[in-house]
């Protein structure tokens, strides 16, 4: 699972982080971030400083849909 956009409230994206990794949610299904998410590092041209990305890895498509 890839997730992109602007992080404009990183307090409440950390509560939500906390949430999940208290559910046990991933474990359960076997997920595991990739890239955490942070701020996109760019080498050429310009992207808003807000911007992130993160990226999950499942075990397979049917735990990515279960997520």
């Amino acid at each position: 699972m890839v997730v992109e956009g602007h992080l404009r409230d990183a307090a409440r994206l950390a509560v939500y982080a906390e949430a999940i990794r208290v559910s046990g949610l991933f474990q359960r299904l076997g997920a595991y971030y990739l890239i955490n998410p942070r701020p996109v590092a760019v080498f050429e041209g310009s992207a808003p400083p807000e911007r992130s990305i993160l990226a999950v890895r499942f075990p397979c498509f049917a735990f990515a849909r279960a997520f």
